[in-house]
């Protein structure tokens, strides 16, 4: 079977310092958060955000469309 998903040094440096500012910034430091953030910065890639300045803003706009507004 083929390999699939293969990422070229470039790009998984781009997903790495995507997921390492947007951890740093909230402060998510364990490794299942850490795991569920790049879950989302893969999928995010994979629909074509193909710099950090992308990904940044695909995660900010999916935190502010799932805030729950208080009461």
């Amino acid at each position: 079977m083929p390999f699939q998903n293969i990422y070229q040094p470039s790009q998984v440096k781009v997903l790495t310092v995507a997921l390492d500012e947007y951890c740093q910034v909230r402060g998510i430091i364990t490794v299942d958060g850490r795991e569920e953030v790049a879950f989302r910065l893969m999928d995010l890639f994979s629909k074509g955000a193909g710099t950090v300045e992308a990904l940044r803003a695909g995660l900010e706009e999916a935190d502010r469309s799932i805030r729950v507004p208080a009461e």
